[in-house]
């Protein structure tokens, strides 16, 4: 049966064994998409050269927010996603200093988002305790589409969770992106933004000047990310046509046959 690998980001892939498997594996698919630059390059040092590798937009860029809800109290509300991982007693108390000092400065509300909660939640609630301001903790993550919806009514995302930067970038939100992995940083470039360090090296001080320089820059930043996101878009759905086609014509053989 045709497989595709569509919209990966890849790596890193250190063993020599794993890479000589991705490339046996990469080179009989029938499509190949990645949403980055990098994991192109990963794939082309791996020895992928068949089918040609394409540099696509995660899917997620295909999913529309609903009209950003008015801000009855008109406080903003600043959303943080957090995972676990090696130096989590690091950067958490980072992160739990930089949201506290941005809710005193904005005075803002703030929402704890566990991003895929049997992972995170965990790590939220432990963050949340670490905090001196309240905050909500969305026990339950909802749907794409509606969780998309919430993130149209935030200011603000801090976030080491991919998803949770790509939904801000959806909704022309401003955000700060800790790199916890090669995609998180290559997601910021693409939108021309720099990363907050990464797990080991995140200070709060950094998180609040990119917070406060991003929040700043307001119109024009949320204008910039929703060109990028339109650009995204199209990508995705050029990508998705294509890979329809892949089945399309796999149906056919199949009939055939």
């Amino acid at each position: 049966k045709p497989a595709v690998l569509y919209a990966h980001g890849i790596g890193p892939v250190k063993r020599a064994c794993n890479r000589l498997l991705v490339r046996l594996v990469a080179n009989r698919a029938a499509q190949v998409s990645v949403r980055d630059e990098a994991s192109l390059a990963e794939l082309v040092a791996m020895g992928v050269t068949r089918p040609p590798v394409e540099v696509t937009a995660d899917p997620a860029f295909l999913l529309s927010p609903a009209e950003k809800a008015e801000n009855k109290n008109k406080r903003p509300v600043f959303a943080v996603a957090v995972r676990p991982g090696a130096g989590e007693e690091k950067y958490l108390p980072e992160i739990a200093a930089a949201a506290d000092r941005l809710q005193a400065k904005y005075g803002a509300e703030l929402v704890l988002l566990p991003m895929h909660p049997a992972c995170d939640l965990p790590a939220t609630r432990r963050l949340a305790g670490m905090l001196q301001a309240k905050a909500a903790v969305l026990s339950e993550i909802p749907e794409p589409e509606k969780l998309l919806d919430r993130f149209a009514g935030f200011d603000l995302v801090i976030s080491l969770r991919l998803h949770a930067l790509i939904f801000a970038a959806i909704c022309g939100v401003p955000m700060v992106g800790i790199g916890y992995d090669p995609k998180v940083d290559a997601f910021l470039r693409l939108l021309e933004l720099d990363v907050a360090g990464d797990t080991l090296t995140v200070q709060a001080d950094y998180i609040c000047r990119q917070a406060e320089e991003r929040l700043a820059a307001g119109q024009a930043l949320r204008e910039e990310l929703l060109a990028k996101r339109e650009m995204l878009r199209r990508q995705a759905e050029g990508t998705l046509g294509r890979l329809a086609a892949v089945l399309f014509e796999s149906g056919e053989e199949h009939n055939r046959a």
